[in-house]
């Protein structure tokens, strides 16, 4: 098995689509929620940018995710990690942010219910079910975007077994982790091994690639366009179950995503502006950790200034959950950075090794980022 390697405009691609899955996946989780959002009585052409936005842009955010993480962890074993290590480094990494930003998000639903001098239904129900709101063992924790993080935890342990498989003998972990996707199909709900099968499947086709490539695929405009109307075609016609549907839906946009990241790179130099889109990455990972406090709490804002989903200009006021999300992470990395650092593990999953206190130098390794995604230092040392 030869070894999958990223180029540098393949690195940087990676930058600029955590940027944008991420920034999507903030419309999917804002007040209102994507399922009422896109039933508001509301003009038709404004349902349809919600319907876009949130129902086809932001749902296809997770999948490129688990896609670059199956096809990173290749790239990490590949280099001498072991099962031991990729255990350690993933609880490190996405396990402990994971309790530390439900925990948080326990205290915001706290403080709305005294706001808002009610309890709200979600509320109650965490203090009914706390072991699983706070670790997500069988169920979505408090937080509940995370659980893509207690899911990819899962992937990362059985494609580390699942590598040590190839290595001994050619498509052996392939077959294992196709064979993770059919447990999950018939697991039961009351004790998942993950919590939502497109996470695994769409992590094996990241895992599969990497063990049988040598680089990412360059895909050209007339496939993804293929693809995209090809699912939209099955989806119209409902041609398909509902899996494969799904399956086919997340893909086609996987696809568009990838070629807009390569689009800006290829523009970045002529255009400084873009360039700066990749420079958010760097704390990308504590939008994704802590949006859903800042869409609970925005939420709570315009609800009391009397504002309602109808309105007219209410998606200007639906689209200030970005900018919101991004200056509210931003701020909390920058205090973790540079005055408290000890809390940098739980805030945005560094390593405790790779900690460092005001003064001192770190020496930063971003193949091994949260959700295993490098960023742009990385990319400028390949």
């Amino acid at each position: 098995m030869s070894a999958f390697r990223l180029s540098q405009t393949a690195s940087r691609q990676i930058c600029y689509a955590r940027v944008i899955c991420i920034s999507l996946m903030i419309f999917v989780h804002a007040d209102p929620t994507d399922a009422k959002i896109v039933e508001l009585d509301v003009p038709y052409a404004i349902r349809a940018f919600y319907w876009v936005l949130v129902a086809e842009l932001g749902r296809a955010s997770v999948p490129l995710l688990s896609v670059i993480s199956g096809a990173l962890l290749v790239m990490s074993m590949q280099r001498g990690s072991t099962i031991r290590s990729v255990a350690w480094n993933k609880f490190q990494r996405l396990l402990l942010p994971l309790l530390f930003w439900n925990f948080l998000l326990i205290d915001t639903l706290v403080i709305r219910h005294h706001i808002l001098a009610a309890s709200p239904p979600d509320l109650a129900y965490i203090f009914d079910s706390w072991p699983n709101k706070l670790f997500a063992l069988t169920d979505t924790p408090a937080n509940f975007p995370l659980a893509f993080l207690r899911d990819i935890f899962v992937c990362s342990i059985l494609a580390a077994i699942a590598m040590t498989l190839e290595n001994r003998k050619n498509f052996a972990g392939q077959l294992f982790m196709l064979g993770c996707i059919g447990v999950v199909m018939v697991q039961p709900e009351s004790l998942p091994l993950v919590q939502r099968e497109l996470i695994i499947i769409f992590y094996t086709i990241g895992f599969m690639m990497a063990c049988n490539l040598k680089e990412p695929p360059h895909l050209p405009w007339a496939v993804v366009i293929g693809l995209m109307l090809l699912q939209i075609g099955i989806d119209i016609g409902q041609l398909a179950p509902e899996i494969p549907t799904e399956v086919i839906k997340r893909l086609a946009v996987c696809m568009l995503f990838w070629k807009t990241s390569e689009f800006l790179f290829l523009r970045e130099k002529k255009h400084p502006w873009i360039a700066g889109i990749a420079r958010q990455e760097q704390y990308i990972y504590v939008v994704f950790c802590s949006h859903l406090i800042v869409t609970r709490a925005y939420g709570v804002f315009w609800e009391r200034m009397g504002i309602y989903p109808e309105a007219p200009y209410f998606p200007l006021v639906y689209l200030m959950n970005l900018p919101l999300a991004f200056a509210f992470a931003w701020l909390v990395w920058k205090l973790s950075e540079e005055l408290l650092p000890a809390l940098q593990p739980f805030v945005s999953g560094k390593p405790f090794a790779k900690v460092r206190f005001p003064g001192a130098t770190a020496d930063f390794n971003p193949e091994e980022t949260p959700v295993g995604t490098p960023s742009r230092q990385s990319t400028e040392r390949q």
